[in-house]
């Protein structure tokens, strides 16, 4: 695994409740949510803003690096920010084995 020293940031990692929503399908309730802080890496990706008439939208894709997998569904606050995981976890192997997580997660303002 990583060192910690390397994994700067401390993030709270949110994770809802399973539910159903009217229809059926899975979803979580974050209304009573299981909170844990882990250490990791965050950083920008990319960003897109889209302006209209309506309003201006603008989404960031950022990248955690921790040591402990996250769930598609969970959130993540760090530095006052929310974001959504988007996708699964991806694992990095180095010649040892898992080295660490890769997740990414989005930020939509407006």
């Amino acid at each position: 695994m990583i060192r910690e020293e390397v994994l700067r940031h401390f993030v709270t990692v949110s994770t809802g409740a399973a539910t159903t929503d009217t229809y059926g399908n899975p979803t979580r309730d974050f209304d009573d949510a299981t909170e844990v802080t882990v250490r990791a890496w965050v950083q920008q990706t990319t960003n897109d803003e889209t302006l209209s008439s309506t309003g201006d939208r603008l989404k960031t894709t950022w990248l955690a690096i921790t040591n402990e997998p996250l769930d598609g569904y969970d959130r993540l606050t760090w530095a006052g920010h929310e974001f959504t995981v988007d996708g699964p976890t991806a694992p990095m192997h180095d010649r040892l084995g898992i080295h660490h997580y890769e997740t990414t997660l989005t930020r939509v303002e407006g």
